[in-house]
């Protein structure tokens, strides 16, 4: 899953969300030196990750468009599935999306000093951007194909695929609403044990 999905999934605790959020950008070394909260939230994103990698109705979408991603079907499925999860927001939250994406960037901004440093100067970007809102439109989805081309090996491969996932929404859709209550469901479960042994 991706930011929007991740934060959402965070048991409502500011370290763990902070946690959940930098999880992929904290260097393994780095990890004990931050607040035992923030670790847990490490260790959630983990577990949310594992989960949606081997749910058989996120594996079924991935094979689905691997023949237009290839090897980039995994990251497009994550993307995907955030623009998914924002406008289906009113199905999983009574809290609106605008108010969840205030309450958590103003939760962000406060730790700042513990981001790693390239989320450091991602953060101020995303939240003038209101990114967390905008992965909800096709805007948002075209500004984070652009961000993962840069980073890819053949960006070719994810030039000119928002139209085809937006035409793809009716197909693809209703997996991710069989699999996304299975994951707050997942989440939640994991979030319980953290309380329980914390």
């Amino acid at each position: 899953m991706n930011h929007l999905a991740h934060l959402f999934l965070s048991c409502d605790c500011p370290e763990r969300q902070l946690g959940n959020f930098i999880a992929d950008a904290v260097h393994p070394a780095h990890r004990q030196s931050l607040p035992k909260r923030v670790r847990e939230g490490i260790n959630l994103h983990h577990a949310i990750d594992a989960f949606t990698d081997s749910h058989p109705e996120v594996l079924e979408v991935r094979s689905v468009i691997r023949p237009r991603f290839r090897k980039y079907a995994p990251v497009a499925c994550d993307v995907y599935f955030d623009y998914l999860l924002a406008v289906n927001w009113t199905a999983f939250s009574e809290e609106s999306l605008t108010e969840f994406s205030k309450r958590t960037y103003d939760r962000l901004l406060e730790r700042i000093d513990w981001h790693p440093e390239p989320l450091r100067r991602h953060l101020p970007a995303m939240v003038e951007g209101n990114w967390l809102v905008k992965y909800g439109t096709q805007e948002g989805m075209e500004r984070s194909f652009k961000s993962l081309q840069r980073r890819a090996s053949k960006p070719d491969w994810l030039e000119n695929q928002v139209a085809y996932l937006i035409g793809a929404r009716a197909s693809i859709e209703p997996h991710f609403l069989r699999f996304f209550p299975d994951l707050v469901t997942h989440a939640n479960q994991v979030c319980l044990r953290i309380h329980e042994n914390s």
